[in-house]
């Protein structure tokens, strides 16, 4: 009797430190149980049978003692919280309310325990499920919560209350070392060979256990090395607060189990690092995403919103014709950005230069099209002609904006791919009315007929005196 109520002891702590409210309804001798759940929207709650109940009952039907038993066809060799004496189950000397928090118990009642029905989910709707017709005995509730419960003649109607907080993520981007990041973080224009750094907030909650972020960079952009991506919180250093593996696009974070124990009021970790925006980028919409989320708790279900952050290029295309409009082909044009530094593309980096005579000079082909300046931020750029095709003149330079957003706040192709129609005119250039090329024609025009005139002159005299 001593035993049995020590594991009754026992239980009713653990269940005390799962947060969970017990509803005693007493009745003669009920023939089975029932288990409510009031849980949280979308969670999915799987009740898994671990121990039976042996109950006696007094003459008038009520419950007078209860002890419990492992099933048939199992065992607790090597358990490391129960144990069975003189045929009954108890707890192991020294097992106390944290046994029930551990991840292996979890797991441990999960491999053990048999499970009852199917699992239930609840809905927006309800968010109440029902576990009903049960036996007696000891149970454990999977879910985010991971409860522990007895149903008995005693306590037939067990009631658990899911009073875990579900985590949540943010993720933003927080500089662009060659761009600019709009108001919230949500998208950024960057050039190519950028340096772009992202930051994932994770609002962890007590009770927190199997925190793991998952973020997959597009192919666009490079993704860190593991030892580039930082975790913070607290005062505890990355290495003991989670293992970070990052394969391909995927950088993944852990967080490890001794971290998450000692979160016993929300706590906030951050996950930051870098990505570099590769020549292979999407310009233009529709950008290059990537996306967060965080798996959590015991079940594949348990999963946070997806967030996803994009980062945006731009790019600035010519179609160079005559002033037929016709095309035209060996122009050669260069751009400048507002700081009189002048385009140069290699090796997928945008960088700006001193010297004209080091930009990227781009060309016209037989079909009047240039090469896109690729991998831009936004900003003001002047596109210019380095080289004019002959017998053609040079073209005014033209001003071109490159713009994060329009006015509704969308990053659009019509905001992230300008392009312009240049045309050359034939001919030479003349200088303008009234510059001094044109007042020596007008100076040797007035000569010649004044040399007429006085030669003239000159002639008739000499007639004259020849007469």
């Amino acid at each position: 009797m001593k035993k049995a109520q020590k594991v009754l002891s026992v239980l009713l702590v653990a269940l005390m430190a799962f947060a969970l409210t017990a509803v005693t309804a007493f009745a003669a001798a009920p023939e089975s149980g029932t288990i409510t759940v009031t849980g949280k929207k979308d969670q999915t709650y799987t009740l898994y049978k671990l121990f039976d109940a042996k109950i006696t009952f007094t003459e008038e039907g009520e419950q007078r003692a209860i002890a419990y038993t492992v099933p048939e066809g199992k065992s607790l060799d090597g358990n490391a919280w129960f144990e069975v004496k003189d045929g009954f189950v108890v707890a192991k000397e020294g097992v106390d309310t944290d046994w029930a928090k551990d991840a292996e118990a979890i797991a441990w009642a999960k491999e053990f325990g048999t499970q009852v029905g199917e699992a239930k989910t609840a809905s927006a709707d309800n968010e109440e499920v029902k576990f009903e017709g049960l036996d007696w005995g000891y149970y454990f509730v999977d879910s985010t919560l991971g409860a522990f419960i007895s149903v008995t003649s005693d306590n037939p109607n067990g009631a658990v209350v899911d009073k875990n907080e579900l985590p949540t993520i943010e993720k933003v981007i927080t500089a662009a070392n060659k761009g600019s990041v709009d108001g919230d973080g949500a998208n950024a224009i960057a050039e190519m060979g950028a340096t772009v750094t992202y930051k994932i907030t994770v609002h962890a909650k007590p009770g927190a256990e199997n925190y793991v972020v998952v973020d997959t960079l597009p192919d666009g952009i490079k993704a860190p090395a593991d030892t580039d991506v930082a975790v913070a919180g607290g005062t505890r250093a990355s290495g003991e607060l989670a293992d970070v593996t990052v394969s391909g696009q995927e950088v993944k974070v852990a967080f490890k189990k001794a971290a998450l124990d000692k979160v016993t009021e929300d706590v906030d970790f951050t996950i930051t690092f870098d990505g570099t925006v590769k020549d292979s980028a999407v310009v233009g919409e529709p950008g290059n995403p990537s996306t967060a989320y965080m798996t959590y708790g015991h079940s594949e279900n348990n999963k946070t919103d997806e967030i996803t952050t994009t980062v945006y290029t731009a790019q600035i295309s010519i179609k160079k014709t005559d002033n037929s409009g016709e095309d035209l082909a060996e122009a050669g044009f260069a751009i400048k950005n507002s700081e009189d530094k002048y385009y140069k593309f290699e090796d997928g980096v945008v960088s700006w230069v001193d010297e004209v005579s080091d930009a990227t000079e781009k060309f016209s082909g037989s079909d009047g099209a240039v090469e896109a300046f690729v991998g831009l931020a936004d900003g003001t750029y002047t596109l210019f002609e380095v080289t004019v095709p002959d017998g053609y003149s040079k073209m005014e330079e033209k001003t071109i904006t490159v713009k994060a957003a329009d006015e509704d706040g969308a990053l659009t192709d019509a905001n992230l791919k300008q392009s312009a129609t240049v045309e050359n005119k034939p001919g030479v250039v003349l200088p303008e009315t009234g510059a001094l090329g044109t007042q020596i024609f007008y100076i040797i025009g007035v000569l010649a007929i004044l040399g007429a005139g006085v030669f003239m002159v000159t002639n008739k005299r000499i007639a004259k005196e020849e007469i």
